[in-house]
């Protein structure tokens, strides 16, 4: 059996026990994405979730081509969720409604459990999105700005301010 064809079967076997399941599943966290959050060795407990009960600030898994990232919900349309991770302000993720794999509801690092009901996790996605909605803030100031600047400048150039 080729490697690509034994890959595509352990994704399919990974992505069978984390759909079909209906009891919590731990995924073990990679990457420095979510940091301060999740961290790189964190085990995560996902739980099926129903799309009606998906809010922001939760913490979803989802597929991803052949992988299974986790990701802050920041947006939530009928079709899809926009995503975010602490740790990269600036880039914006998108997951279709049926991609999402589950909800973490526990992490556990070193051997300590913090739970989604916990006040920890719960100051954690406040925070989340505070700085979110402050970092979306900044991007569309700078982006109209820029509109308006450039309409002023059309609009000095039409009544005759234009430069020299």
């Amino acid at each position: 059996m080729g490697a690509r064809k034994a890959g595509g079967l352990r994704l399919a076997a990974k992505e069978m026990q984390l759909e079909l399941s209906s009891v919590s599943r731990p995924l073990h966290f990679h990457g420095e994405s979510m940091r301060p959050f999740l961290k790189e060795g964190d085990e995560v407990i996902v739980d099926r979730i129903a799309w009606a009960d998906i809010r922001a600030g939760d913490v979803v898994t989802y597929r991803l081509e052949d992988k299974f990232p986790t990701r802050r919900v920041v947006r939530k349309t009928p079709d899809y969720l926009d995503l975010w991770c602490e740790n990269w302000p600036t880039r914006r993720f998108r997951a279709a409604r049926e991609d999402v794999l589950g909800r973490g509801v526990a992490r556990r690092r070193d051997g300590r459990w913090l739970r989604h009901t916990d006040p920890a996790w719960t100051t954690a996605t406040r925070k989340a999105l505070k700085a979110y909605r402050r970092e979306r803030l900044r991007e569309l100031s700078v982006y109209y700005s820029g509109r308006l600047a450039e309409r002023l400048r059309r609009a000095a150039n039409t009544i005759g301010f234009a430069r020299s």
